[in-house]
C-alpha cells in the first residue's frame, strides 16, 4: 500500500506468525522510498532508501513515518 499523504513511499507488512508472537500485538513493515520529491509516485525500479519499522493493530496506510 502506499502511504495516504506522501505517494513516494510504499509500505509492505512483513508476515510472520512467529515474529508477530514476540512482538505484543504489533507486526513489522517495510517503508520503501523512491524519489525524494514528496509529490512524485513511488517507483520500485528507483528504490533509495528502505526503513523497517513496527505497525500497532487499528493503524492505516498513514503511519506517519513515510
Amino acid at each position: 500500500m502506499t502511504d495516504a499523504d506522501e505517494p513516494r513511499c510504499l509500505l509492505m507488512d512483513i508476515r510472520s506468525g512467529a515474529v508477530e508472537a514476540t512482538l505484543d500485538k504489533a507486526r513489522p513493515m517495510v517503508g520503501f522510498f523512491s524519489l525524494p520529491e514528496a509529490e512524485s509516485r513511488f517507483t520500485a525500479g528507483d528504490v533509495r532508501e528502505a526503513i523497517f519499522t513496527l505497525a500497532f493493530e487499528g493503524e492505516s496506510a498513514d503511519l506517519g513515518t513515510c
